[in-house]
């Protein structure tokens, strides 16, 4: 008799949401839904989730920690009977990260290895100000929904390419770069290494902001035609017949994510060595030519991010129906991450 249990990530900005539901059986991991939209304000996203179907209830859920200031390292700790371990992160944490002693900070951690015999464990932690997890945390159980656990974007998004059979790529190193709203994280994983992250400060407001100058489109129409939602033609009939690409229209944004990209990347391998893959996650992903502009910049490898590869999706839906979410895969990418669909 199989065990079956369903999980939903849920990754709420605060003015976006995407969540996914997934039932775990056999080990197999089924999409059964996914939801996505603007979302400002907890009303919204409330019915964002609910008109797609996504409750809480019966479900381990997991949600992501908002962005802001968040600092992620990756610990390795000597092996203690029971969780006697976890007493020393909060004392580790401060060790390796620039915390302020004028904010209260909260700990979220999970285990990535445990080696009984020599001993040692890694631990992956983040830590942010409690008052910014408290009130995102509060805002959540008022949509009905009830994390188990907060996790940091970054960490969800690593960790499902880690676990990914759909990458055949050597997998010794992964390397992700995660374009959200108000910036974007680089996370590398090398075999050997510790994890490094850091925070960009390009994101995906910039890159819409200045699609909005230059295409004279307001902000709804510009984040549409980022996502490929809607041709910017649609949008700008007049240059339906000769109409800039759209990675020519926020070249300066994206040229100053490849350079912070490229900087970030320069300072792993001078300490771990070299780069050959980087996978791209979250909305800004979906901006067509941001892969190869950031390709041919970085001298690397670059791929799109389809967290939907190795879930089947269900099978009701219809072609159309699964296109439009392939579509959309790359924003999804924290959301599914959180799921932990690889423990089905």
């Amino acid at each position: 008799m199989f065990r079956r249990s369903v999980r939903i990530g849920l990754d709420w900005s605060g003015t976006s949401v995407k969540a996914v539901r997934v039932v775990l059986s056999g080990g197999r991991a089924r999409l059964s839904h996914a939801a996505s939209g603007p979302a400002r304000g907890e009303a919204r996203a409330g019915m964002v989730l609910r008109n797609a179907g996504i409750r809480g209830r019966g479900a381990d859920l997991r949600a992501s920690l908002p962005e802001g200031e968040i600092h992620i390292r990756e610990i390795d700790l000597p092996l203690a009977p029971g969780t006697d371990w976890a007493s020393s992160l909060p004392f580790e944490m401060r060790r390796h990260a620039p915390l302020s002693a004028e904010v209260d900070w909260v700990l979220a951690h999970e285990v990535t290895r445990r080696d009984e015999e020599g001993g040692r464990l890694s631990v992956l932690a983040a830590i942010a100000p409690r008052k910014e997890a408290e009130e995102s945390l509060a805002a959540l159980e008022r949509m009905g929904m009830h994390p188990r656990r907060l996790t940091a974007a970054p960490i969800a998004g690593i960790r499902h390419l880690l676990h990914d059979p759909a990458l055949r790529e050597e997998r010794s190193c992964r390397a992700l770069l995660d374009v959200g709203e108000s910036g974007s994280w680089l996370v590398i994983r090398k075999e050997g290494s510790p994890l490094y992250c850091r925070r960009l400060r390009t994101g995906g407001n910039r890159l819409t902001n200045e699609l909005m100058e230059r295409a004279g489109i307001d902000r709804e129409e510009a984040e549409n035609v980022k996502r490929g939602e809607v041709p910017l033609a649609r949008v700008r009939p007049e240059w339906r017949e000769k109409a800039p690409t759209l990675i020519d229209l926020v070249r300066e944004s994206a040229l100053s994510l490849a350079d912070e990209t490229r900087e970030a990347i320069d300072g792993f391998r001078r300490k771990h060595g070299p780069v050959r893959v980087l996978h791209l996650g979250g909305g800004g992903a979906l901006l067509s030519g941001i892969d190869h502009l950031l390709g041919r910049r970085l001298a690397l490898e670059t791929h799109v991010v389809d967290p939907f590869e190795s879930l089947e999706l269900p099978p009701r839906w219809s072609e159309k129906e699964r296109n439009l979410l392939r579509g959309q895969a790359a924003r999804f990418l924290t959301a599914v991450g959180l799921t932990a669909w690889w423990e089905a």
